[in-house]
């Protein structure tokens, strides 16, 4: 998930409630074959109701000036996501 950056450039198009009801793309190709969506915040630059919160930050920051994460911020997400799947594993949930 992509939140705004630090000058309001950028902006997650979830953030309306369209995950939440399940009218995103994701959503329409997952209820095609029979699939949930699990929606996990790592960085929208406000809180969601919905999804489950895993944030690292509020946000990314403007990459046009610098770096909009770093790289340790990187390495945390993508671990979220590994934690995130194994959490689902042990639930005998299959993740894509």
């Amino acid at each position: 998930m992509r939140g705004s950056n630090s000058d309001g450039a950028g902006s997650y198009g979830g953030c309306d409630g369209k995950l939440q009801k399940g009218a995103t793309s994701v959503c329409a190709m997952a209820r095609n074959i029979g699939a949930d969506v699990v929606p996990i915040d790592v960085g929208v630059a406000r809180d969601v109701d919905g999804v489950i919160n895993k944030k690292i930050s509020y946000g990314t920051k403007n990459m046009l000036h610098e770096k909009a994460m770093t790289y340790e911020q990187a390495e945390e997400a993508v671990q979220v996501g590994i934690d995130c799947v194994k959490n689902l594993a042990k639930k005998a949930i299959k993740s894509l």
